[in-house]
């Protein structure tokens, strides 16, 4: 529970089946309201926008489930470099090997380094 409060383990992970859920409720009614009121106006405008609308209703709910699925692949990964990183470092954040620059810009101290 701790985890939680200190960002440690992550809600969007474990909300995302019900995040898609819901999202797929709202996007089914509102094609149905879409629908409803397509025919209100007129029976062939009804008709065409119950078929056009519902290859729109697949499409974005195809796309939105892609979107999630990113969503929980990338926690995922996060999840796995954390498990790497306490696995191979000890529990410390991996130190880099590459050498570190003491002075990186000494050179634009010199006179004249705008000539060279």
């Amino acid at each position: 529970m701790l985890d939680f409060f200190l960002f440690k383990s992550f809600l969007a992970h474990r909300l995302a089946k019900i995040i898609y859920y819901l999202m797929l409720m709202a996007m089914f009614l509102g094609y149905l309201g879409m629908t409803g009121l397509a025919f209100v106006q007129d029976t062939t405008a009804g008709l065409i926008f119950l078929g056009v609308g519902f290859i729109g209703l697949v499409l974005s709910s195809i796309i939105f489930r892609v979107i999630m699925e990113v969503m929980v692949v990338i926690f995922e990964i996060h999840s796995e470099l954390q498990e790497l990183n306490k696995k191979f470092a000890g529990g410390q954040p991996a130190q880099s090997s590459a050498p570190v620059a003491s002075q990186p810009m000494a050179h634009m101290s010199q006179p004249g380094h705008m000539m060279r």
